[in-house]
């Protein structure tokens, strides 16, 4: 007796299949296949399509108009203004500081070492026993590196009044309350003056004229740190010193209190002479927002 096969017959003609695996392996092939392209060309396709998004989302994005770049640019202008001259003066006033401590340093070491040699300060010559140019080689020349012999004032870079005549033109200092220093600065009998290598003016009067026409031993020492440069002002470019047998080199006023120190170092003090130096180095080699700039 012959077995019948039932067959599946597709609309449309063709071929038939019988209903094994075969089958249904072919048929879920050809599906598995379709699937994989599709996600093949969705992968491909999503950066494409979100890459034209953020194209278009930039071109939709605003830029900052002209009112908006003038009033950012006005605004950083406002604090510049603002802000830069603080900058500039806490700037210029720690190389104020660095100049007058090397200065300091530099002095109170040749000081020290011609003492050694010559005697205390109080044994060098004064006054008429004063032979200018000899004193400068014999107590400061050879402790310095490069130290210079001025005449006046001008022979060591300062400029001459033009309204001024005679002494009076080798002037060129004030005081903090704008008046002019009495000390004419000219090499003499009675006063001595040089360039250090850095550019540092060393004015040293030995002696001086009291109230009655007497002879004054005086033991004062100006240094301007940037020499003929301005502003040429005691307390701001120019420092007063003294010089004391038991304690060296010390600034002008060191023994005062602190009060008469500060109420000699104001933007009133006038006369030839003011503590701004012992100020500065009493606020531990500072400018404080109270110090007459």
């Amino acid at each position: 007796m012959v077995k019948m096969q039932t067959m599946i017959e597709f609309r449309g003609g063709g071929a038939t299949c019988n209903k094994a695996p075969e089958c249904n392996s072919t048929l879920n092939d050809s599906v598995i296949t379709k699937r994989q392209q599709n996600l093949k060309s969705f992968i491909i396709s999503t950066p494409k399509v979100i890459l034209k998004k953020f194209q278009n989302l930039k071109k939709y994005k605003s830029a900052f108009t002209m009112a908006e770049v003038l009033i950012t640019l006005g605004i950083i202008g406002i604090v510049a203004a603002m802000t830069l001259p603080t900058l500039i003066q806490k700037h210029q006033k720690k190389v104020l500081v660095t100049k007058l401590q090397k200065v300091y340093s530099v002095f109170n070491q040749a000081l020290i070492q011609s003492q050694l040699d010559n005697g205390e300060f109080d044994t060098w010559p004064t006054r008429e026993n004063i032979v200018v140019e000899d004193y400068f080689n014999t107590y400061y020349k050879p402790y310095f590196n490069g130290v210079q012999f001025c005449r006046n004032a001008q022979s060591c870079g300062y400029k001459a009044d033009p309204d001024a005549d005679g002494y009076e033109a080798n002037k060129p200092w004030k005081n903090l309350d704008g008046s002019t220093v009495g000390w004419v600065l000219a090499s003499g009998e009675t006063r001595l003056m040089f360039l250090l290598n850095d550019g540092s003016f060393v004015f040293i009067p030995r002696n001086s004229t009291g109230e009655n026409g007497e002879a004054v031993y005086i033991s004062y020492i100006y240094i301007d740190i940037n020499g003929g440069l301005t502003p040429n002002v005691l307390g701001k470019d120019v420092f007063m010193f003294k010089i004391d047998n038991k304690k060296g080199f010390v600034p002008y006023c060191y023994e005062r209190s602190q009060d008469s120190i500060n109420a000699n170092c104001t933007k009133n003090s006038s006369g030839n002479i003011n503590c701004c130096t012992a100020k500065i180095i009493m606020d531990s080699w500072q400018i404080k927002d109270d110090y007459p700039w």
